[in-house]
Order: structure tokens, then sequence, then C-alpha cells
């Protein structure tokens, strides 16, 4: 039987949890909002719905898996998408909906087929980064091992030193506010980032 303490200190994570899971829906939403002001493509409304259609697999689960993560990291890839608004995008939601069910060499052949559309698909690329950056942030375990994965599928991608500057000094605003002007130096990050800047920091892009 648990004592007090310790259902005093299940009640503060769970609320921690609660609120980073507000957060974290917060943000995608934002970046989803503008994915869609970017390519003029309706989105699918929810994480709820984006799963009723394609299944539960998404891009962080077959990159980052759930067994390491900490309760912080599984609600960012339970709750967040880095959705391809294209053609290729959608098939490949479609052909690997339940990839947990698929043998290695097809999980292998998801990941190949998720790399190569982004490296066309540059706001993929963007969130995908973004929000590896942010697991990174909120779950400390196997940090070398995802940071040399998120600078090696950056380079593949298409995505500069730059772009990992300014996407880690947003995530360093969304926790800890902007305290002076910060020149953000690619201007990728300045579009497809712009409401999320602009939300959280004090000085507009």
């Amino acid at each position: 039987m648990s004592s007090l303490r310790e259902m005093a200190e299940d009640a503060v994570r769970s609320g921690r949890i609660v609120k980073f899971k507000t957060l974290v829906e917060n943000i995608n939403k934002t970046l989803e909002d503008l994915s869609d002001d970017i390519v003029y493509i309706p989105f699918v409304a929810s994480i709820v719905e984006y799963k009723k259609i394609y299944g539960a697999t998404t891009p962080f689960k077959l990159f980052f898996g759930t067994d390491t993560l900490n309760a912080f990291g599984e609600v960012i890839i339970n709750s967040v998408t880095v959705d391809n608004h294209t053609e290729d995008g959608n098939n490949w939601k479609k052909k690997y909906a339940k990839l947990t069910e698929y043998d290695e060499k097809t999980i292998q052949d998801a990941a190949h087929e998720f790399i190569k559309i982004c490296q066309t698909d540059q706001n993929a690329s963007y969130k995908f980064v973004f929000w590896g950056l942010m697991i990174m942030s909120v779950d400390d375990s196997m940090q070398d091992e995802r940071l040399s994965f998120i600078c090696d599928f950056a380079k593949l991608t298409g995505i500069s030193d730059d772009d990992l500057l300014d996407l880690v000094h947003i995530i360093r605003t969304i926790y800890y506010g902007e305290d002076e002007h910060y020149e953000y130096k690619s201007r990728g990050v300045r579009v497809y980032f712009k409401e999320l800047i602009n939300k959280y920091s004090e000085y507009k892009v």
C-alpha cells in the first residue's frame, strides 16, 4: 500500500504530466495551423482523428521507440504529428499504419522511406527535428545516441547547423522565456516556426 507521501508525489507528477501534455498539444496545434497556411491542404484535426485514419504509427515511434522513454517523452510521441502534406507522405502513413506488426526489414524500409520523404518536404523535416529535440529536453536517457541520430537525420534532410541552433533557441524560449533579442539565422525556421516564435517570445519575427 502506498504511503501518503508517495501518493502526494504521484499526484504532483501526474499534474506536471497533464500540464506538459497541454503545452505539447498547443505547440503541435500551432505548428499544424501554420503548415496548413503554407501548403493549402486541410489538416487532420487531432491526434485522435489521425490515429483513426492512419493507425498508431508515427515517425517518432519508429525512430525513438517507447521502451526507453519516460512519461514526458511518451506524451510527445503520443500527442504530436509530423504530417507530410504530400502524396508520398499520405501513402507512407497508409502503408505503415500498424508498423509494430511488421518485421525488422519492413521497419527499416519504413524508416528509409520516411527520410526520403523529408528530403523533399522541409516542413516535415523541421518538425521531426524540433520534436526530437523536445524529447531530449525532457528525457535524458540515451542522450548521445539520440543526439547523434538527430544530427544525422538533419544532415540527410538538409537541416543546417544554423537551423539546429535556432530550433534549440525556440525550445529554450518555450521553457524559460526570452530575456534578450535573438537573431534567427535560418530563413526556413523563421517561416515554418513564425507563429510559434511569436507566441512564446516578446521579440516578433
